[in-house]
């Protein structure tokens, strides 16, 4: 591969906190476009970094002189030319001053849409999958489930596909299968909405800090001390959860409030998961009961009794009876939460579409084999096994 005007930089890592970060630098001669601003530790140049080897280097700001973190580089060959990995701590700030500090030296940045491409050869497009998947990957469940489909996804499709003419039928069940799987494997890669929602003072925000592992919203006794919606990333058992704390109505709540609590129920709608928090010490509310059966008519809410260390009232139904202040239930909540999402016996290792382009392809293969015939699906799948292609291909045969 050619890098056409010079050296490109592309982040390998996902973007956001992390322990390291990786920019890898391409072109014709990467240490020497990136002299200027690259101090070696120990060697004094480039001839004493050879490929392949690690080396401890500074890496300053060209116009003052600061430095602006200590990294380990690598340079090695890279498909007919050289790249240098350089590995900096992951700090967001520190990534940004080095992405600027390398733009200004003319190197171009490579957007998230075409890193994989540059970073990582590949020939076909579930490959490409994986790689763009990677750069999402929050947990090391989700990294492994893709390393497992980085190694197997290709050949068992080329094996399903070789078998279409033959056992047509069992091919296309083997296909439902992985559909059925599919939405796990989106949830590992993107991550799941779990939203919280509940009357003021049923103890959301002390189930959310519990759930969370911190204090990531302000609890009180008073009413109504959330007037906005907090936000966390967690994980339940490795699959990645954004975890939202929605504001509760209140009678006497103003319009800032309001509109709070509207953009809240809003995001309820969306949901993977709805928590809905009751106070399981005292009578309901009218509130409550409004959202009590609200929920009955949903299957992703779970209702939660909360506060059971004051007391429970009898004759309730619910699913959890939990105390957010002393941790009772939260690990039934975690049980139940990653069963409604389908994780109650899914195993990590086996083929699985894991991308939304995927699961609209098999869609449209699965439709062709049920209303055009199985030779036509066949034919479509292994077009795509075969080339690599993208869905948008086979619109025309739908």
């Amino acid at each position: 591969m050619t890098v056409a005007g010079g050296h490109v930089a592309i982040l390998l890592t996902p973007p956001g906190t992390g322990a390291i970060a990786v920019i890898r630098v391409i072109g014709s001669a990467p240490v020497e476009a990136l002299r200027p601003i690259l101090r070696p530790k120990r060697q004094a140049t480039s001839a004493e970094m050879p490929n392949g080897s690690l080396s401890l280097a500074e890496i300053v700001d060209e116009n003052g002189g600061e430095v602006i973190d200590e990294i380990i580089v690598s340079p090695f060959p890279y498909r007919g030319q050289f790249a240098l990995d350089l590995c900096l701590h992951g700090s967001v700030r520190i990534v940004a001053r080095v992405l600027t500090v390398l733009e200004s030296r003319g190197i171009r940045l490579i957007d998230d849409r075409s890193a994989e491409s540059f970073a990582w050869p590949h020939d076909y497009r579930m490959d490409a999958d994986v790689y763009s998947a990677l750069r999402l990957g929050r947990t090391q469940r989700a990294v492994r489930f893709l390393a497992w489909q980085r190694t197997h996804l290709n050949n068992f499709l080329q094996d399903l596909s070789d078998s279409m003419g033959e056992h047509p039928h069992s091919a296309r069940d083997c296909l439902q299968r992985m559909m059925d799987r599919g939405r796990q494997g989106v949830v590992l890669v993107e991550g799941a909405n779990v939203v919280l929602i509940g009357p003021p003072n049923s103890g959301k925000s002390t189930l959310f800090n519990r759930l969370v592992g911190r204090q990531a919203s302000v609890v009180s006794a008073q009413a109504g001390t959330t007037r906005d919606w907090v936000t966390a990333d967690v994980d339940f058992e490795g699959v990645p959860i954004r975890l939202v704390d929605t504001a509760g109505r209140r009678k006497e709540a103003d319009a800032l409030e309001q509109l709070a609590v509207t953009a809240g129920l809003d995001m309820s709608e969306n949901a993977d998961v709805i928590l809905l928090i009751l106070d399981g010490s005292t009578e309901l509310t009218d509130e409550a009961k409004e959202l009590l059966g609200r929920a009955g008519a949903l299957k992703n809410a779970i209702v939660i009794w909360n506060k059971a260390d004051i007391r429970a009232i009898p004759g309730v139904g619910g699913d959890v009876f939990a105390s957010a202040l002393t941790g009772t239930g939260v690990d039934e909540i975690v049980r139940l939460v990653l069963n409604h999402l389908g994780f109650s016996d899914w195993k990590d290792r086996g083929p699985a579409f894991f991308t939304g382009r995927q699961l609209a392809w098999g869609s449209d293969v699965l439709a062709a084999m049920d209303h055009q015939g199985l030779e036509t699906g066949r034919k479509m799948f292994q077009d795509f096994v075969r080339m690599g292609v993208d869905s948008t291909r086979f619109q025309g045969l739908q």
